[in-house]
């Protein structure tokens, strides 16, 4: 096998590396777009001029109702004084002087804490994993909110390539919630390719670990459609031992949501890709996040 680029995953959890290769499109050559620092830097940065765009994907939590979405996130960080904003699309966060944050940032009335409980992000450069709680309204209309998933610096649209196709392998886990019981898969590994002349993307989610025995073991997504720097869509899929498995039961809807990070210049390239998934039905509920490079 050629390999065009090697690069390491983690494990949640864990410090097992997983290989990856890509293969490189044949455009752009160079980034046209910002210039890419790591998470860290650019939240440390206080001599930029030009605010650096942020994106995320997340299951959020309903703490009322207990219903579960997908929320996307936009935002930038702003180096002229240091303030980072994140808008979920229900609730818009301004964290103030963020150059001295340390893995929280929060304005008062909601918070972003870095973590890696769910999913670790220890070794990639562009993305974190995050857990982020607000609440909106007041007294007996105040609905609180929790939501789980990623948040990075995303790969600006002009250095999305128009061609070529790249595969990335990283980390994954899922939680199954049916009849009242919830079953946790951890440990488990992603491959998403993306085929960025058809503007689609596959994924596969599989090799978890549980201490009872898997209700699933392969979680896909096929024909996930790629617009700029986002992922989203395609028909999603629970197997065991090969075969479809039904765990949601009637009135599934099925959604998902990633997004690229950073860049690869080597290979003219997106460098990073993290997001969620989310099926829910009568008889339960499916939830996965994957990370990988």
């Amino acid at each position: 096998m050629k390999n065009v680029v090697v690069k390491s995953g983690i494990v949640i959890g864990s410090m097992l590396a997983l290989s990856a290769c890509s293969s490189a499109p044949t455009t752009p050559t160079t980034p046209t777009g910002p210039s890419y620092q790591t998470f860290a830097q650019a939240i440390a940065n206080s001599t930029g001029t030009t605010p650096t765009p942020l994106g995320g994907s997340a299951i959020r939590s309903n703490g009322t109702t207990g219903a579960l979405d997908i929320t996307n996130s936009t935002g930038e960080i702003d180096h002229t004084n240091g303030n980072v904003s994140v808008n979920d699309g229900t609730k818009t966060l301004t964290a103030p002087n963020a150059y001295a944050a340390v893995n929280i940032l929060t304005d008062g009335t909601a918070t972003i804490t870095a973590t890696n409980s769910v999913i670790s992000t220890s070794s990639y450069d562009y993305v974190i994993s995050i857990n982020q709680q607000y609440t909106t309204g007041s007294g007996t209309s105040a609905v609180s909110y929790d939501s789980s998933g990623f948040l990075g610096l995303v790969t600006a649209t002009a250095d999305i390539p128009s061609a070529g196709t790249a595969t990335y392998t990283g980390a994954s886990d899922a939680t199954i919630t049916t009849a009242g019981s919830t079953q946790r898969l951890t440990g488990g590994t992603s491959t998403l390719t993306a085929d960025f002349s058809a503007g689609t993307a596959t994924l596969t989610m599989t090799g978890f670990t549980t201490s009872t025995p898997a209700l699933l073991d392969t979680i896909t997504a096929t024909g996930m459609g790629i617009s700029g720097n986002t992922l989203s869509g395609g028909t999603l899929e629970t197997l065991l031992n090969t075969a479809n498995v039904d765990l949601t039961g009637l009135n599934t809807t099925t959604a998902a949501s990633a997004n690229f990070f950073g860049y690869d210049a080597t290979n003219s390239i997106p460098d990073e890709v993290a997001g969620v998934i989310l099926m829910q039905g009568d008889s339960g509920i499916v939830t996965g996040a994957f990370v990988a490079d």
